[in-house]
């Protein structure tokens, strides 16, 4: 193998000669170890190789991946080239196939970076045989077959006028049932039956084949129709992408579909990968085999070759594969001998909605896999634990793939592989933090330099969120996520003025940080004896901030609680 180079949407890879050696040898040493190369960057204006530190790869409870210092019994064996035990992977790793199957492969219920769904458009297609449109007297220019029209160039140029034109007509239904008063789900329900299907019949045979100008003319319908709804549609080509994927799986995993045996013998003898067929016409060049074979990952089908296959993922699927690997009874390693240099893009054009996705696959692993953690997940996300109103999707398959792989429980993954991840079993209330005086203001951490605690407009994220302790500690922000970051903050009483400190410093100095609290009741400092409390201030931004002083019975609310009967008044 002298290089293997997958290059996707946001980075290049590329691991050339020795550096794969080391990767295949642990895994013929034991097939059950999931192996990353170490990471260096490419500066992407430049090209200048930028070497990172050796690292392991963790993530936080938000299940972000993230790096990590390697673990301390890595550092005591003196061995810069020893593999680094790691609770999970980031970008890249290598995994034998068949060990890969065998634990579930990956779960097809996540959505990855850039919001791509892998169920997204699944739809069984029976299995068309195209009939010649030619006869020996004459030769037909085109004809209509199960509601496809063909011409003898197979250019699908008769096909999208008549599409084009059924879409009108549909949209024209769209817009008057919107005037009749029709909206949301309705609405969206009309579009991707009557709509949808008619602009996107057959879109697996002619998706990658048609002109620009026609892809152009039947995306202007979705652009209308997106705008009658007023959410975004996707366009033609990737539509056409996804179905084509979907049915590509489809015939990968069934044994008995006649084009199952054309992907089969175009299986290479070097690599896991598909060869691209023989074609000399463009038509054929860019039909449904040649074009969905750039899309091929990893191979279900038996008769292709078993190899180890190089995979670049994203986001959430790191966390999810690695907890399924590590509790499962495989192992994951970072390999310092085998390096990897990676072009990371100025831009990057899925980024918009990212934190939507990976807030819900963050959901789907807490589900699945973390137990009586899975807690932390919806804490660290400021969601109720119980009607988060969040579609995970169908979770009883990779529930009942955990119970037959007898894996273990989360506990033990925090215990034995991952001890520096900071629990927080002691939180009783969590999320958004108001007073009653004004309930659209919540309590905020602002600025990390200052240490002060502010009000600002509520907007639930990260830096509003609160979590109330049985130790009746008040944390402001982020969750830290291991015992090598920076310490939570908690709210102090220092000198009658409300301050955020390191929560084990103000520990440790004796500070008044404790609070008693009931839901719809006030805040007060154990120690101090003064309430947190909300006063007019002119020249701030909201004309309120925070002030201990004398009780006044303001009242506070949280917005979820873990333990109601601690805090009812």
């Amino acid at each position: 193998m002298n290089w293997i180079r997958h290059c996707l949407t946001a980075l290049c890879v590329l691991v050339f000669g020795e550096r794969a050696e080391p990767i295949l040898h642990r895994i013929q040493e034991d097939r059950t170890r999931v192996i990353s190369p170490s990471f260096d960057n490419i500066k992407f204006d430049t090209f200048e190789v930028e070497e990172y530190p050796l690292s392991a790869q963790g993530f936080d409870w938000e299940l972000w991946c993230r790096y990590l210092n390697p673990p301390k019994s890595w550092w005591t064996q003196k061995n810069h080239t020893a593999p680094i035990r790691s609770p999970s992977l980031i970008g890249c790793f290598v995994v034998d196939r068949e060990y890969f199957e065998e634990i579930g492969l990956l779960d097809e219920g996540m959505e990855v970076y850039g919001g791509e769904n892998v169920e997204l458009g699944i739809r069984r297609e029976e299995n068309i045989k195209l009939y010649s449109c030619f006869r020996v007297e004459s030769i037909h220019r085109s004809c209509k077959y199960l509601g496809v029209h063909l011409n003898n160039k197979l250019d699908w140029t008769d096909n999208t006028p008549a599409l084009y034109k059924k879409g009108q007509s549909r949209l024209h239904l769209l817009r008057r049932l919107r005037s009749f008063g029709v909206q949301g789900a309705l609405l969206r329900t009309f579009y991707d039956v009557v709509l949808a299907s008619a602009i996107f019949y057959g879109v697996v045979c002619w998706s990658s084949s048609i002109s620009n100008a026609d892809r152009k003319r039947l995306n202007r319908i979705i652009k209308k129709s997106s705008s009658v709804l007023g959410c975004h549609l996707d366009p033609v080509e990737v539509v056409g992408d996804e179905r084509m994927r979907t049915k590509f799986k489809h015939v990968l995993k069934n044994l008995s579909h006649p084009m199952y045996h054309s992907l089969e013998a175009l299986g290479s003898s070097f690599s896991a990968r598909l060869l691209h067929p023989r074609c000399v016409k463009e038509r054929y060049c860019r039909s449904f085999l040649p074009a969905v074979r750039l899309w091929f990952r990893f191979v279900l089908g038996s008769g292709l070759p078993k190899l180890f296959i190089l995979l670049i993922l994203f986001a959430m699927v790191c966390t999810e594969m690695m907890e399924q690997v590590w509790l499962c009874g495989g192992s994951v390693e970072v390999l310092p001998c085998s390096r990897t240099a990676h072009i990371e893009r100025a831009h990057k054009p899925y980024t918009q909605d990212l934190p939507t996705h990976v807030r819900r696959n963050a959901l789907r692993v807490a589900e699945v896999w973390m137990d009586e953690y899975k807690d932390h997940v919806y804490m660290a996300w400021n969601i109720p634990l119980q009607d988060s109103g969040i579609d995970i999707g169908d979770i009883r398959e990779r529930k009942l793939l955990r119970q037959r792989l007898r894996c273990k429980p989360f506990r033990w993954f925090l215990h034995n592989i991952y001890s520096e991840m900071r629990t927080y079993g002691d939180t009783i209330a969590y999320g958004t933090l108001k007073n009653s005086l004004r309930p659209d203001l919540c309590v905020d951490q602002g600025p990390d330099s200052d240490n002060i605690p502010i009000l600002y407009l509520c907007h639930g994220m990260t830096p509003q969120n609160v979590y109330y302790t049985s130790s009746l500690q008040l944390r402001v922000g982020v969750l830290s996520p291991t015992i090598d970051d920076d310490d939570n903050k908690c709210l102090v009483d220092v000198n009658g003025r409300p301050r955020l400190l390191e929560c084990s410093y103000a520990g440790n100095k004796h500070m008044k940080l404790t609070w008693t609290f009931t839901q719809g009741g006030s805040i007060k400092n154990r120690d101090s004896k003064r309430c947190l409390e909300l006063v007019q201030k002119s020249d701030t931004e909201v004309g309120y901030q925070l002030a201990l002083q004398k009780c006044t019975d303001q009242k506070w609310t949280i917005s979820n609680i873990l333990a109601a009967n601690v805090l009812r008044s």
